[in-house]
């Protein structure tokens, strides 16, 4: 699967057509943005505070004390990307992805994705592992406790689906 730059209109798409290089301008930069915009919608709550209902954006960031104008535009990143449903100023999670989203739900990838913020952090080193071949570890880039709670609980999230079928190929004697 690829994400692309694609035209949401007619028009958008001929000028694509005619300049093609808007990709190599785009494609270092929006999956990223929305990857950045997943992680710290996780790490600031917003998945858990918009939860089963909808909510105006001014609601959201009431309750979780951030900008409003900000926090707006957050949303429409996520909308963009599929995990909010934002229509007529309410936004909600997608269906197919709320349990995922949510830190309470037993589907919950919520600390698989404020984990990704350690990725973060290692990919930024990717010229450095190129030029000596010196990955290192990953446990040098958790800095705090925080982090280490995150990344137990991202493990047990991305373990939980395949646990039942596992234990059922363990010989138990």
């Amino acid at each position: 699967m690829r994400y692309q730059l694609t035209g949401d209109s007619p028009q958008e798409e001929q000028v694509l057509e005619i300049f093609p290089e808007a990709r190599v301008m785009f494609d270092p930069f929006i999956p990223a943005l929305s990857a950045r915009a997943l992680t710290a919608a996780a790490r600031l709550g917003v998945f858990d505070a918009i939860g089963t209902k909808s909510h105006t954006v001014t609601e959201l960031a009431n309750t979780l004390s951030l900008d409003p104008d900000t926090l707006g535009l957050l949303v429409r990143v996520l909308a963009s990307a599929g995990y909010v449903s934002l229509e007529n100023g309410m936004c909600s999670l997608t269906e197919p992805l709320r349990g995922s989203l949510l830190s309470d739900d037993p589907r919950s990838l919520s600390a698989w994705v404020r984990f990704n913020l350690i990725h973060w952090k290692i990919i930024e080193n990717m010229e450095e592992v190129l030029k000596t071949g010196d990955g290192g570890d990953i446990y040098q880039f958790l800095e705090d406790e925080d982090d280490w709670d995150v990344m137990q609980r991202a493990m047990l999230e991305t373990a939980r689906p395949a646990a039942a079928g596992l234990a059922e190929l363990i010989p138990v004697s």
